[in-house]
């Protein structure tokens, strides 16, 4: 029988894995009548028209491109490469803790600080881009925009690799 403690590197690996996903993926999107919008955490947004009377040839115009804000896209480049940096920690300490003799495996200690880090970092980036749409626009940001999985990939990359700390640590 092959023991549990083997392979519990596993979960927080797929928690850093998710966390990478969720850096590429939109981490809010919104879509009416005129089309659909998609804003990155790193500073990318796209648009896309889909009016019909927009273009007679029926052609979708689309629009790519960064903030244009200098302070927002430093800062969302920064933060974004610090949620990069926090799930190569994750990553690499579950595929260290896998390469491990059992004599010297320990608990996934390494994993919980980068994950602990990733949901308060989560909470303080969802709370500060709603005040500052409030107090630039005078509306609620997220009134405006659904979470894509940018921003619940996150907590969700985050909670796994917590839990395979606490099930190493069970064991």
């Amino acid at each position: 029988m092959v023991e549990i403690k083997n392979y519990i590197w596993i979960i927080p690996l797929i928690g850093g894995i998710i966390i990478l996903i969720a850096l590429v993926t939109p981490a809010a999107y919104n879509y009416d009548y005129s089309g659909f919008y998609y804003i990155w955490s790193w500073g990318l947004f796209a648009y896309e028209d889909r009016r019909p009377f927009v273009d007679y040839f029926g052609k979708n115009n689309k629009f790519i491109g960064f903030n244009d804000n200098f302070v927002i896209l430093i800062t969302s480049i920064c933060s974004s490469l610090f949620v990069l940096f926090c799930a190569l920690i994750i990553i690499k300490s579950a595929i260290k803790y896998k390469k491990d003799t059992q004599e010297e495996r320990k608990t996934l200690e390494k994993c919980l600080v980068p994950s602990t880090i990733l949901i308060s970092f989560s909470v303080v980036m969802v709370s500060l881009i709603e005040i500052l749409f409030i107090n630039c626009y005078e509306r609620s940001f997220w009134g405006s925009y659904f979470p894509g999985f940018g921003t619940i990939g996150m907590f969700i990359g985050a909670v796994l690799t917590i839990i395979g700390y606490y099930i190493s640590k069970k064991l």
